[in-house]
């Protein structure tokens, strides 16, 4: 692969193929000019996929996305962003909003613009929206949590998917063990749990 044949990514294999190409050449000492242009390449796919998937997100979802991504607890990121470990838990338990600093310290921190944290969202009506995706086998937080910020929120999101876009949402999520659910049979689960809600 050469500088010229580099475009920018427009989907998720072309995302994959490029992120293979640049591990293969940091693991063989290869060009390095080539290497910063993937590296570009990739950092703007990567901006560009988390700005379209904040656009809808739950201000709290998104803040436990990044959290898991990132490998912290509420405890490592009260203290990174200097604010009460209970006022953090309280968000994260939908027991108070996040307020106005809060949402300037995540956005610096998380380097995001303010209205990923900023948008509104119901306390009241909360209860747990990761729980009809976890009634799929095989589906936990972690599963629920990517699904949702591709806007599968539930089990008729799912019962609708493509399992080719499925697949490659798991495959791209960055955590190796989703590629060993298979998209299909979760896509007939949902449907399968639906008719039993209906029945």
């Amino acid at each position: 692969m050469k500088t010229t044949d580099l475009s920018r990514i427009k989907n998720s294999k072309q995302y994959s193929d490029y992120c293979n190409e640049h591990e293969r050449l940091i693991q063989q000492n290869g060009d390095e000019k080539l290497i910063s242009v993937l590296e570009v390449l990739i950092e703007d796919y990567d901006r560009r996929q988390l700005n379209q998937s904040q656009a809808d997100q739950n201000p709290v979802e998104l803040l436990k996305f990044f959290m898991e991504i990132n490998d912290l607890t509420a405890a490592e990121l009260s203290r990174k962003i200097s604010c009460s470990r209970q006022i953090l838990s309280d968000v994260l338990n939908y027991r108070r909003k996040l307020s106005q600093e809060m949402v300037r310290k995540l956005s610096n921190y998380f380097a995001v613009k303010l209205d990923a944290f900023g948008r509104d969202y119901d306390l009241g009506s909360h209860s747990n929206e990761l729980a009809d995706l976890m009634k799929l086998p095989g589906v936990n937080k972690k599963i629920a949590r990517v699904l949702r910020q591709h806007q599968y929120r539930n089990l008729e999101d799912l019962a609708s998917a493509d399992a080719e876009q499925l697949r490659s949402i798991l495959q791209d999520s960055g955590i190796s063990k989703y590629s060993k659910i298979d998209p299909a049979k979760m896509i007939a689960e949902s449907r399968n749990e639906l008719k039993q809600k209906k029945s």
